[in-house]
């Protein structure tokens, strides 16, 4: 009988504030989160860095990762906020 690796899921939330992140050992209610900073202009760096503090503090390899769940209010504060470039939409 062969020995199953363990397996976790990942779910990351860019806001307009901070990053979240949670990793969930699949096989177990086992989580962990991390909040970090988000990175403007370029929120993607805020997640690298995250994603790497928090997998390298519960000793997960990014291999062991097989789900990834990504939601993000970034374009939802925009609008709210009106603080996005002038746009219009033509239809016919």
């Amino acid at each position: 009988m062969g020995l199953t690796a363990r397996k976790y899921s990942l779910a990351i939330d860019i806001g307009g504030t901070f990053t979240d992140l949670v990793v969930l050992a699949n096989d177990s209610e086992s989580l962990a989160v991390a909040k970090i900073l988000t990175s403007y202009p370029d929120p993607s760096q805020a997640v690298l860095e995250g994603l790497e503090r928090l997998l390298k503090e519960q000793s997960v390899h990014p291999g062991a990762v097989d789900r990834l769940i990504h939601g993000t209010t970034l374009v939802t504060n925009t609008l709210i906020e009106r603080s996005g470039s002038r746009t219009g939409l033509i239809t016919t």
